[in-house]
């Protein structure tokens, strides 16, 4: 077992040799994909993965390290302590499954839970199909994701049902990253055209 500063990585290796890192319940296991979903029933694991970057400035990996070069800042902001309790609460309270894109001819799925934005977590099959790996993490706007195929969409297909409903999110890190003040500015246009008609009202009255 091998402690780091934000996450405990296990002595169980994926199938390209990287530790997985351990849940707060001291196993593997974040998550479940259950029977219900349709999809191959089996635990949803981190793995400490890899993340590197190409001539372009693309980041290209799976697993932790990949989300915390990607997302870690942007998680952060929007109240949980880790990449690990990130992707832990989204795979333990998902309530939506999607299609994600093929990858080397493997397809993928999104895991979301839903606060005004999505917390996504995208998975893969591993190729013996004993567990979903974690590939990336990351919170999106809900636009995002809404012409991609819903597989499920249950209430809590994980393990828990607690859901932080507070978490907000207060990065920007891409296009599709959802920010607080999307809300802001919804409740600011709303009250703007409530000024602007009572005031059209005043002027025709007089």
């Amino acid at each position: 077992m091998t402690y780091n500063k934000d996450y405990t990585l296990s002595n169980e290796r994926d199938e390209f040799g990287k530790p997985f890192v351990l849940a707060t319940d001291g196993t593997t296991v974040f998550g479940v994909i259950g029977e219900e979903s349709g999809l191959t029933p089996a635990p949803i694991k981190l793995s400490e993965g890899e993340d590197y970057v190409d001539n372009d400035g693309r980041h290209h990996g799976y697993g932790l390290k990949h989300i915390e070069a990607g997302h870690g800042e942007q998680i952060r902001a929007a109240g949980f302590s880790s990449v690990a309790e990130f992707v832990e609460t989204v795979s333990r309270n998902y309530s939506t499954i999607r299609e994600g894109n093929m990858v080397a001819y493997r397809q993928t799925y999104l895991l979301e839970l839903t606060n005004g934005h999505n917390d996504t977590v995208f998975i893969e099959l591993s190729r013996d199909e004993s567990y979903w790996s974690v590939n990336s993490a990351g919170i999106y706007r809900i636009k995002y994701s809404k012409k991609k195929k819903e597989v499920k969409s249950l209430p809590a297909v994980g393990i828990s049902t607690v859901v932080d409903a507070d978490r907000v999110n207060r990065g920007t890190t891409k296009d599709e990253t959802a920010t607080s003040g999307d809300s802001l500015w919804l409740l600011l246009k709303t009250k703007l055209m409530i000024f602007f008609k009572k005031k059209q009202a005043q002027e025709i009255t007089f």
